[in-house]
């Protein structure tokens, strides 16, 4: 592999952390409703053209510590079919990678000389998106279908052209349609500030030099993490919290996790946690891998870039059917 050059990596983190910030103004300035403009209940990030988040800034990081699964499901359905000037979109936790339904993900592909070369990703919480309960949380849902419309990963723009009919059905699931369109406005046009800048720095440099240093972004926070992993003491340790209902009666829910340490690596596994319950307290499993990935992030020394491939020396253990890993339809 080539030697990549530490000041030039340096500067292009930099940059790319900047553009995720700049989508944030965009997402801030924008938007209708105050859920961004205000609560800031969003996260714009960055991933490679094989899905793993490269960047994320400015917004909740429970949005995006799991981004990687969104990405991925996307690609599972499109890879191949995907183009200039396309626009994606998606929410659903079991099949789409979503952490819950509020969360409508947009994604935007960044293609230069017909290749391949990022995403460009915002992850936001709508106003309402149908469902049992006004305003996402339906705290009687006992299956996702309470809780609003599931989009699997769709292609709302298709080179350029917004998908009218797609759009519409988008609009008539929600009970404030005038802020929803709005805020899919500014979530679309953020990630097209974000795809721009990218393709700015790739002809700068040149694609291949660009997406050399791209993956050595990921392989350098993972160096730094498998490092700063090396300086704790091996062992193993046990942590269990929990809640005392299930949304509708009193019933123990523990949430029980084994931290293992052994040499470089962390394995956090939480076989011992309750079954998914009846209410909407489950946590999908990308939620359960982006509350492990700030829990590390916020441990460790704060230098540690905050992309996947810090993630690369952690392993997840969430048994399918817990409550940190529900089976469809649980809600979430």
């Amino acid at each position: 592999m080539k030697s990549l050059d530490p000041i030039r990596l340096a500067v292009i983190e930099k940059q790319i952390d900047h553009i995720c910030q700049q989508m944030g103004w965009i997402m801030t300035r924008t938007a209708r409703s105050p859920i961004f403009s205000q609560s800031h209940d969003f996260t714009c990030f960055l991933a490679s053209a094989d899905g793993e988040v490269i960047a994320q800034a400015d917004g909740l990081p429970i949005h995006s510590g799991g981004g990687g699964f969104a990405i991925r499901a996307l690609l599972k359905v499109y890879k191949g079919d995907i183009h200039d000037g396309d626009v994606f979109i998606l929410s659903d936790p079991y099949v789409a990678g979503g952490n819950h339904l509020p969360d409508w993900t947009i994604i935007r592909p960044v293609i230069v000389d017909g290749r391949l070369c990022a995403f460009a990703v915002n992850r936001a919480h709508q106003s309402d998106i149908g469902g049992g309960a006004a305003g996402t949380y339906n705290c009687e849902a006992r299956e996702i279908f309470h809780e609003g419309i599931r989009l699997p990963p769709m292609r709302l723009v298709e080179r350029g052209q917004m998908r009218q009919d797609l759009f519409q059905l988008l609009m008539l699931n929600s009970r404030t349609p005038e802020l929803t369109e709005g805020d899919v406005g500014a979530m679309i046009g953020s990630t097209k500030i974000g795809a721009d800048r990218i393709k700015a720095i790739l002809r700068d440099v040149g694609v291949d030099e660009g997406l050399i240093y791209f993956s050595g972004l990921l392989d350098h926070a993972e160096a730094m993490m498998r490092n700063a992993i090396t300086a704790l003491p091996e062992g193993c340790w046990v942590g269990v919290d929990g809640s005392n209902t299930d949304c509708f009666k009193e019933v123990d829910v523990p949430i029980k996790v084994t931290v293992t340490k052994v040499n470089d690596t962390l394995t956090f596994d939480f076989t011992g946690s309750s079954d998914q319950i009846a209410g909407f307290k489950n946590s999908s499993i990308a939620n359960t891998f982006s509350s492990v990935f700030v829990a590390v992030a916020t441990f460790f020394d704060s230098t540690i870039p905050h992309n996947e491939g810090a993630l690369r020396p952690i392993k997840i253990v969430a048994p399918l059917g817990s409550v940190v890993n529900p089976r469809p339809p649980a809600p979430v």
